[in-house]
């Protein structure tokens, strides 16, 4: 549970460079786990966000956020340390970024919190390889104890031993950086996703694998079958969903349709979506529904 500060500039500054530019960031509710939380939400499900946020303008702030879309905070606690920042640098010709996290409040969080949370009635439990990684294993110990799969948005995963004792996993959901960090392997094309794919399932054990390639769609893996989901276009380009809610929105439509192949392909037409209008951060399941309708855009049955 963070607040995020974006700045979008020319040029990511090096060593001893300054960068000015104007009117170029915005100050908004972020951080992956409450996206993910106000993007299920957004999708129809009833959603719990379990954190720590501090006791200020931006804890409040926050806590207002996810009120008003429909987000359960009671397992949401308070903190006398400043809620955390994120600080994400966007790079416009290139569109890289770099990303800084003030960890603040949520340093706070403990394994009990997390136990007592999945105490309570849920279907599924959503995580992130931000937490630290003793307390991840502990709270898919405690999914596995409370029957709860495990879905894990793994962008950026640095690897480590703790990795191989995660229980319950059931999407193991990453991204090029992170399945390069994991197996070394850069996976520029759908050619290279099986390998590292399967290098993946070495690691980590999990139902499904999927790859978010950005630009080049998304690239499932269960252990016998592989899939490549093709991405929308916009204007002949190819687009891929914003880090913070791609793997919120196919944890969601998995959890509603037991559908891996198209929840992958309807996060991606969610992208489109959100690139098109940026007022359109996080888009709802009426409006990618309407969207579909308006596009003629259909998704294949099994």
């Amino acid at each position: 549970c963070y607040m995020e500060t974006v700045l979008w500039v020319d040029a990511i500054p090096t060593a001893d460079m300054v960068v000015s530019e104007n009117n170029s960031y915005t100050n908004r509710p972020g951080g992956r786990g409450g996206c993910a939380a106000v993007a299920a939400a957004r999708m129809g499900l009833d959603v719990s966000v379990c954190g720590v946020v501090g006791k200020d303008a931006n804890g409040t702030k926050l806590i207002g956020y996810y009120n008003e879309n429909g987000v359960d905070t009671s397992y949401l606690i308070t903190d006398r340390r400043p809620t955390g920042l994120s600080v994400h640098i966007h790079e416009n010709s290139f569109s890289t970024d770099r990303k800084i996290l003030c960890t603040g409040a949520n340093a706070a969080i403990h394994a009990d919190q997390i136990s007592r949370a999945m105490e309570a009635t849920f279907d599924a439990v959503f995580l992130s390889t931000d937490l630290p990684h003793e307390l991840l294993c502990d709270a898919t110990h405690n999914a596995r104890i409370n029957g709860l799969p495990v879905y894990l948005d793994a962008a950026g995963v640095r690897p480590t031993a703790a990795l191989g004792k995660l229980e319950n996993v059931e999407l193991f959901i990453t991204d090029v950086p992170g399945t390069r960090s994991m197996t070394g392997i850069t996976v520029n094309n759908p050619e290279r996703c099986l390998p590292a794919a399967i290098a993946l399932s070495g690691k980590v054990r999990a139902k499904y694998y999927v790859i978010r390639l950005v630009t080049g769609g998304t690239f499932i893996y269960d252990g016998k079958y592989q899939y490549h989901i093709i991405p929308c276009t916009l204007d002949g380009k190819c687009v891929g969903a914003p880090i913070d809610t791609e793997a919120a929105a196919i944890s969601a439509a998995y959890l509603s349709t037991g559908d891996i192949r198209n929840s992958c392909a309807l996060a991606s037409v969610m992208a489109k979506m959100a690139r098109e209008d940026p007022k359109i951060r996080i888009p709802s399941i009426a409006q990618a529904v309407d969207y579909c309708k308006f596009n003629n855009i259909h998704f294949n049955n099994r």
